[in-house]
């Protein structure tokens, strides 16, 4: 077995997966041994189950995660791109990054639209993102967009732990700039639903939300659905129409010259930070806690997996 390719040999005879939204009970039950394996302990919790010794702690999607914000692009006033490059000037992944992981051995400032690590790896049009040094800039290019002071609607899941964080530090960043923001708390199963619709915010659509995309998922610009312009017709939520960036998306997909792939890629990354097609908000890692009673966990690009692993009583 080699991450999720290889064989795919089960060696124990059941596997039930246990949703626990408290995850403090989850994280007692991992420790008294009711539940073998946590997915995504909180990173608050990592030093108790650290010092635990009967259980190992480790991080198997060494990808990681990127956490982005994605902006509608059919309601005002996320239609208009200097909008949207206000909005983008006053958010940076540092804040970000402090209030989603607070940790510095599992949080990464990267300013890669194709991920940090990878052979597309660049910084560039990210500066501010990385320096969070556009706040100034932000102010005068909102006062410039012709911004009428349109509240801008950002869903707030409350119950996933990896996404709580993020719309509550835009919506301060966004506020500081001089944008009226309505934060509105739901839940995600609500967010996945409200996010596919496309009517006006008065009849239940929205302009703004977050997710995180596994590494893998985005590491290149024809994966990385988020970077699409397809628009209404077969586009990402959002719905970001941009002609140029498909043209280069498919001069990828034909290319077999990783230099002249490095070059499209860079260039679509400069695109997608002029146009905010969306924002990259910081790369993370999430650490997943067992019991060693476990063996044979693998590592992988969208972990967990359970074939290979054996359970010792």
């Amino acid at each position: 077995a080699s991450w999720t390719a290889g064989g795919k040999v089960v060696k124990v005879d059941r596997v039930e997966w246990i949703t626990m939204a408290d995850a403090q009970t989850a994280a007692n039950a991992l420790q008294s041994g009711d539940i073998d394996f946590m997915e995504v302990p909180p990173y608050e919790l990592l030093p108790v189950l650290e010092a635990n010794p009967e259980l190992q702690i480790d991080v198997l999607n060494k990808f990681g995660f990127q956490t982005l914000g994605r902006m509608n692009f059919l309601n005002p006033p996320f239609d208009n791109v200097k909008v949207r490059r206000a909005a983008f000037l006053a958010l940076n992944q540092k804040d970000v990054l402090d209030a989603l992981v607070g940790n510095p051995k599992y949080q990464k400032i990267c300013g890669a639209v194709f991920v940090c690590g990878t052979p597309l790896e660049t910084d560039v049009g990210a500066e501010t993102l990385i320096k969070g040094n556009g706040m100034a800039e932000a102010k005068k290019a909102l006062a410039e967009s012709g911004y009428d002071g349109t509240p801008i609607v950002i869903m707030a899941p409350g119950d996933v732990a990896t996404l709580k964080a993020q719309p509550i530090v835009a919506a301060q960043l966004l506020r500081e700039a001089g944008f009226k923001v309505d934060l509105q708390a739901t839940d995600w199963q609500t967010v996945v639903t409200r996010r596919a619709s496309q009517k006006p915010v008065k009849e239940g659509g929205w302009n703004m939300f977050f997710t995180n995309w596994v590494g893998a998922d985005v590491a290149n610009p024809v994966a990385n659905v988020s970077v699409g312009g397809r628009g209404t017709k077969g586009g990402w939520f959002g719905w970001a129409e941009d002609a140029d960036i498909e043209k280069l998306r498919d001069a990828y997909a034909r290319s077999s010259s990783l230099d002249e792939q490095k070059k499209i890629a860079t260039e679509i990354q400069r695109l997608n930070y002029e146009r905010v097609i969306y924002i990259p908000l910081g790369q993370y890692l999430g650490p997943s806690a067992w019991r060693k009673t476990l063996s044979g966990v693998l590592d992988g690009p969208a972990t967990p997996v359970f074939w290979n692993i054996e359970k010792k009583d």
